[in-house]
């Protein structure tokens, strides 16, 4: 076991941790007394950054691996530098720490209109680097993908309004500085206590302290002056802890060059173009096609524990959110019995695609991976006098007897069988278990899926998997509880 000891406890507050990758790299970065501690992977320490005051809000932009933090009033923005980023590439290390990154005040951003706290940040997604801003660290070969000197855009809640700031670089004679623009500024009635940019930047979400409204401010006019917004409220029944907008599908780049295998997973693996968080293309962000741009999910949890979650789309009658479906986490619990606190946890579809594919790309190149690995806690080891076969109900099962599906001669196999529609054997037909688990997979993949975990106090846990959040067209969601199964460690 390996411990790692923090340079200080974070503050207490939901906004002073922030996690994102960005690249291929890892950042974990969160406020510790007047302290602002940035780590990676496997809690590598990279820098600490010390601030004149205390700070309670941090957010990291994924896209260019800007930080802001506020200040009370006011926002440092801090830019990363990368000194070592050949030498590192190419040397196959895998010490982070080696690229030489170290984040340096850039400026500092103070609202004339409002002095009041400011209590939460959210980066924008879209980042542009225009003719004017063209970074020197081009000419020495730095990726794109490094050059954090680019035009974004932030917005900030604070106790008495809403901002949104454009940061951008003039080249003037040769010397590069940065600039910053107020594009939109709205007095709010109660402090903002949340605010989220959704992906693709076309809307902001935002709640006040025990708020029972989400304001779902959609971007009407786009603007390097001003910005717009209109804004439709999602009412709940009762006060709303958190909200959040679902990552869009990160395009993954497939291994898999049998073609035989390329049926199997389907053409949208196919269709697929870059690895899940490997260096970002920032053409695509400003490229997406109109209708995926306004097709976005945002989840929201309120004091009822409830998990609603809403669609956003653009049709012949403008910009529409509608309540695609709701959880309830106390499910098949009995009102009088339902005591304590559950917390949720959304696995995102690109992650779980991410690694579907590894999964699919590694059964390619070692088809007895999953099935002959030695392990007996393995759920998918297969005993070589076993083969598969459906029952009379189309379940999956091991048999002795090839040929016989007998309930006494046969055990079963925990796969959820409705998985395999349209790809079921016919009853009593040996097949192998390895195609079962690559078609298995493979549908998996195909039918986009989210996974949510629902979590008790005494970390027992319920998952769902929910369909349907990929469809632009508003459809109603289906949740589906998991089958889970325990090895003797009482891991899932």
């Amino acid at each position: 076991m390996t411990l790692n000891i923090l340079p200080g406890e974070p503050n207490r507050s939901p906004a002073c941790v922030s996690l994102v990758n960005w690249n291929a790299i890892q950042i974990l970065c969160y406020c510790s007394g007047n302290n602002l501690v940035i780590l990676t992977k496997g809690c590598q320490h990279l820098q600490t950054i010390y601030l004149p005051k205390n700070a309670s809000v941090v957010d990291i932009n994924r896209i260019n691996g800007k930080i802001a933090v506020s200040l009370d009033d006011q926002i440092n923005i801090y830019t990363p530098k990368i000194s070592n980023f050949y030498n590192f590439t190419f040397s196959g290390s895998d010490d982070i720490s080696e690229l030489k990154i170290e984040w340096e005040l850039e400026t500092e951003i103070f609202n004339k209109n409002d002095t009041s706290t400011i209590n939460c940040i959210s980066w924008s997604d879209s980042c542009d680097s225009r003719d004017e801003e063209m970074n020197s660290n081009q000419f020495f070969g730095l990726p794109d993908e490094y050059n954090s000197e680019v035009s974004c855009e932030l917005v900030t809640g604070s106790d008495k309004s809403l901002t949104l700031w454009r940061l951008y670089y003039k080249n003037i004679q040769g010397e590069k500085t940065i600039h910053k623009k107020q594009l939109w500024y709205k007095e709010q009635p109660n402090p903002v206590y949340m605010v989220k940019f959704s992906p693709n930047s076309t809307a902001i979400a935002s709640i006040g302290f025990f708020d029972k409204l989400v304001k779902l401010w959609h971007r009407v006019s786009y603007g390097i002056e001003s910005s717009d917004f209109d804004l439709t409220y999602l009412p709940h029944n009762s006060q709303v802890s958190n909200i959040r907008w679902r990552k869009p599908l990160i395009n993954i780049k497939p291994t898999r060059t049998n073609t035989e295998s390329q049926t199997v997973a389907s053409s949208s693996a196919a269709s697929i173009s870059r690895t899940y968080n490997s260096i970002v293309d920032l053409s695509s962000i400003s490229t997406t096609v109109a209708a995926a741009k306004e097709h976005n999910v945002l989840y929201t949890i309120a004091s009822d524990s409830i998990m609603r979650i809403y669609s956003t789309l653009y049709n012949e009658h403008g910009f529409t959110v509608s309540l695609s479906g709701s959880l309830d986490m106390w499910e098949g619990t009995p009102v009088n019995e339902r005591k304590g606190e559950k917390f949720c946890l959304i696995l995102d579809n690109s992650i779980l695609n991410y690694g579907l594919l590894k999964l699919l790309d590694t059964f390619e190149s070692n088809p007895t991976f999953l099935t002959n690995n030695g392990s007996e806690n393995n759920i998918l080891s297969l005993p070589k006098d076993k083969k598969i076969a459906t029952d009379n109900n189309n379940n999956i099962v091991l048999d002795d007897n090839p040929g016989i599906t007998s309930s006494s001669s046969s055990v079963s196999f925990n796969i959820d069988s409705n998985s395999f529609d349209g790809i079921r054997s016919r009853s009593n037909s040996n097949v192998s278990m390895g195609l079962y688990i690559e078609e298995h997979l493979a549908n998996l993949y195909d039918e986009k899926l989210e996974i949510c975990l629902i979590i008790n106090e005494k970390g027992e846990i319920n998952m769902y998997k929910i369909k349907n959040l990929n469809v632009s067209v508003p459809s109603p969601l289906v949740f589906t509880k998991m089958n889970q199964k325990f090895n003797n460690g009482n891991n899932i």
